[in-house]
């Protein structure tokens, strides 16, 4: 391909990120199979992702629950991921949005 010349074809892909919200109120709560299908990932994505301290899931029992705040983390951590972020550097951003949140809140 030439320098000047305008490619034919884009790779463009929706911009999944969106705000960290907090939690709506309606107590709406996806099982750990439908955080997996939503996104697309597999269960132990997002056990490794728990691990890292990157998602807080609610435990019931050994059950785990996402409220929206997760799935809110989740739409950015697969975002930054395709930007090429390490786990650590998607940890830096997400605690500064959590971060933003808590003092626009107060």
């Amino acid at each position: 391909m030439e320098m000047n010349s305008i490619p034919s074809k884009l790779d463009v892909a929706a911009d999944i990120a969106g705000p960290i919200r907090e939690d709506d109120g309606d107590g709406q709560l996806l099982a750990i199979s439908e955080m997996s299908e939503l996104f697309s990932v597999t269960l132990r994505t997002l056990r490794f992702y728990e691990e890292k301290g990157l998602l807080n899931p609610v435990r019931r029992g050994a059950r785990r629950f996402y409220r929206g705040r997760d799935v809110s983390r989740m739409r950015v951590i697969l975002q930054a991921k395709k930007i090429g972020l390490t786990l650590a550097e998607v940890r830096g951003v997400s605690q500064a949005l959590t971060s933003m949140l808590e003092t626009e809140a107060a």
